[in-house]
């Protein structure tokens, strides 16, 4: 079960993860990923980027990962400018080496709408949902609203940066869809994953 804090005495694999230097979850972030991966076995990531959490959840669960992602950077334009930079498909190929040895992951490149979709049109149900793709306020609702329906009863759905400071529009949508969330405590830059247990 997700607790808030980080269990004590719980032994995860954070080699590969913790190699991956240009992601944006903090080392207690993906501690938490881990520990948690280690208790499903059908697990969803919705966002990516280069593979960081994914790492965590592939290494630590028994099962497989999905992984949705187009790998455009945001729709509020955050890591667009990195693209810019390093050419439109560099997180795509940097995902697709740092992941290279994964035999439990599957991905779908393409809009998590459409992703949800096809995985409902196929009768696939998940035991965890991970949403960290686009973070506007619109989007992050959506991605709740299409993946809930597929999340098993007594599963749990989760995602990353929930912070009012800089990234208002996570809180909001978890807030107005999933009123009871929880979070990882303390509550801060470092400890920004939200989650729920669908009942």
């Amino acid at each position: 079960m997700p607790v808030g804090a980080i269990e004590e005495g719980v032994i995860v694999n954070l080699t590969r993860a913790r190699a991956v230097t240009n992601g944006y979850m903090s080392d207690e972030e993906i501690q938490w990923i881990a520990q948690t991966a280690s208790r499903y076995e059908r697990i969803v990531e919705v966002g990516a980027w280069t593979g960081r959490s994914t790492l965590a959840w592939l290494d630590n669960t028994k099962g497989n990962v999905l992984v949705v992602d187009e790998w455009k950077g945001s729709t509020e334009g955050d890591l667009v400018d990195i693209l810019a930079r390093m050419g439109s498909e560099w997180a795509w190929r940097e995902f697709v080496y740092n992941t290279r040895h994964s035999s439990n992951l599957e991905i779908m490149k393409m809009e998590s709408t459409l992703a949800a979709e096809l995985c409902r049109e196929q009768g696939r149900t998940f035991q965890c949902v991970f949403i960290d793709a686009s973070h506007d306020y619109a989007s992050v609702k959506s991605d709740i609203e299409v993946w809930l329906p597929l999340v098993e009863s007594g599963a749990v759905i989760c995602g990353h940066d929930y912070r009012l400071d800089s990234i208002p529009g996570v809180k909001q949508a978890v807030d107005e869809l999933l009123p009871d969330a929880q979070t990882m405590l303390p509550l801060d830059h470092d400890h920004s994953i939200w989650f729920w247990r669908k009942p």
